[in-house]
């Protein structure tokens, strides 16, 4: 087994932040999920999920799947094939809130609709 260096952990305080998609994770197990890493300026990384099915309006083609309203809001049209990996490099806003699980420990989290590409 490799060593691990420990390294300091970085608060991330609530509220408005700026940073990059990193990376794009694809998970099978226990569902399709879709993780988007995000490099705040800060550098400290969050990680921002959704169900990775795209569902859009069947008459309309507007968004309707916590993905496809993603993708959309990061200049893809969600009509078209997507390559999720294509959102590495893009630049973002969005807000952060502290939120506390079972346990009573916190943890900061993306509050959902606050993704936007940054101007």
């Amino acid at each position: 087994m490799p060593t691990i260096e420990p390294q300091k952990s970085k608060k991330i305080e609530e509220g408005k932040h700026k940073g990059t998609i990193i990376d794009v994770v694809f998970k099978d197990k226990p569902f399709e999920y879709t993780d988007y890493v995000i490099e705040l300026e800060e550098g400290a990384t969050l990680k921002y999920g959704v169900p990775t099915p795209i569902y859009i309006d069947e008459k309309t083609g507007a968004a309707e799947s916590q993905h496809a309203i993603l993708l959309k809001t990061l200049g893809f049209d969600v009509t078209k094939t997507i390559n999720p990996e294509e959102a590495k490099g893009k630049i973002i806003e969005f807000s952060v809130a502290k939120q506390q699980n079972k346990e009573g420990k916190f943890f900061t989290n993306i509050v959902k609709g606050t993704i936007r590409l940054a101007e």
